[in-house]
């Protein structure tokens, strides 16, 4: 929301399109009345030098030297970790970067190190086809958005960790995002990728799938097919794997989840970059080490040091300026906190239930939703 406002906190009143200035208009009315939540409920209680920190990076924008030392004898890069520690990690937390090409990279690393002759890489290519609309019977890949084109091709091996490109079953843990482990590939009597075929369906094990077992054995095994879209024309089709590695994530990507003994995901390694990037994300290193949930789970990696921790709203150079969106948060966060309001008025169980039936009989789930969009564009 950074932005919405003037530094007098007034509404701006010049916007370069139509679209930003509906969107400046739906956040402050989504700011016209606020509910202040004053704790987290993501780290335990009982870790209270964590939450110390964090309250420091929220609200003292930086901590105190013996909390950065702290966070930086977490760096794995430094002489206090063994190559067991960095090989145990490797396959039991999520590395989390600010870029793509530094996820990219993790994730290519790791890929090689599981692959073997018993275990191959398997590169399934997207399919763009005309469909019975197209009178050139031609397609075209810019009828597609650019993330999708980028998500076509899916490369990955047995035992390799992925996530969801697409919502399939929210409800049932099966969501945009959703990481798991590939346990098995299978394709169709007769068919091989050496020949080029599509696999039939992927078998991964989510972390979060409560939905109907397919295999009693593995309950949370589900087997991910291809998924087949049209473009913003509807005269093309993109049949792909709705799967990318997620050894690494951006936190962008990652800033829902959580990591701890008690979550699928033991521990993160984060790589909060230098300190031009809480310039440009006002609130990265706080989220970023708010995903864990004790301080036993919570690693950095990268050039770190004390200073980069201690002050994270001033530039270092150019006279030790605010960053621009730290000072445009600070006013948004003014706005917020005028408009406090006491949750004072709270249904009664009659009302909850009128209300759960209305939705009941009113919606659809988004899982119901993809349904009928596809089968609609499709036939």
């Amino acid at each position: 929301a950074t932005g919405v406002l003037d530094c007098n906190g007034k509404r701006k009143s010049k916007y370069r399109t139509p679209t930003e200035y509906n969107g400046a208009s739906a956040f402050l009315e989504l700011g016209s009345k606020v509910i202040e939540l004053k704790r987290s409920h993501r780290i335990k209680e009982s870790e209270v030098q964590l939450k110390e920190i964090c309250t420091a990076m929220r609200e003292k924008g930086g901590l105190h030297y013996s909390q950065a030392t702290l966070l930086c004898s977490r760096n794995i890069e430094s002489t206090c970790f063994s190559q067991e520690d960095c090989d145990r990690l490797s396959k039991e937390a999520i590395w989390i970067y600010h870029s793509n090409a530094s996820v990219d990279e993790h994730n290519w690393k790791r890929l090689v190190q599981l692959a073997d002759k018993d275990n191959p890489v398997i590169t399934v290519q997207g399919r763009f086809m005309a469909n019975n609309n197209n009178n050139k019977q031609r397609a075209y890949k810019k009828h597609f958005h650019t993330t999708q084109r980028k998500s076509s091709t899916c490369t990955f091996a047995r035992e390799c960790r992925v996530a969801l490109t697409c919502n399939i079953w929210p409800e049932k843990g099966l969501y945009n995002g959703a990481m798991g482990t590939v346990k098995d590939i299978r394709y169709r009597p007769g068919e091989t990728p050496l020949n080029g075929h599509l696999p039939r369906y992927v078998i991964v094990q989510f972390d979060d799938y409560t939905g109907p077992v397919w295999k009693e054995e593995y309950p949370r095994c589900v087997p991910v097919a291809m998924k087949t879209v049209l473009c913003e024309h509807r005269c093309c089709t993109l049949t792909h794997l709705p799967l990318t590695l997620s050894f690494a994530r951006t936190l962008h990507k990652f800033q829902g989840g959580q990591v701890g003994p008690d979550y699928p995901i033991k521990s993160i390694v984060f790589d909060c970059g230098s300190s031009s990037i809480e310039g440009k994300y006002p609130g990265f290193t706080y989220t970023g080490t708010s995903r864990a949930a004790t301080l036993h789970s919570l690693y950095f990696t990268g050039n770190l040091t004390p200073d980069r921790l201690m002050d994270l709203t001033k530039k270092r150079k150019r006279g030790q300026d605010t960053y621009k969106r730290v000072t445009e948060r600070e006013v948004w966060i003014a706005y917020l906190q005028k408009n406090i309001v006491q949750p004072t008025n709270y249904l009664s169980n009659e009302e909850k239930q009128s209300l759960l039936e209305w939705k009941r009989n009113t919606t659809l789930t988004l899982h119901q939703l993809d349904y009928l969009i596809q089968s609609h564009n499709l036939f």
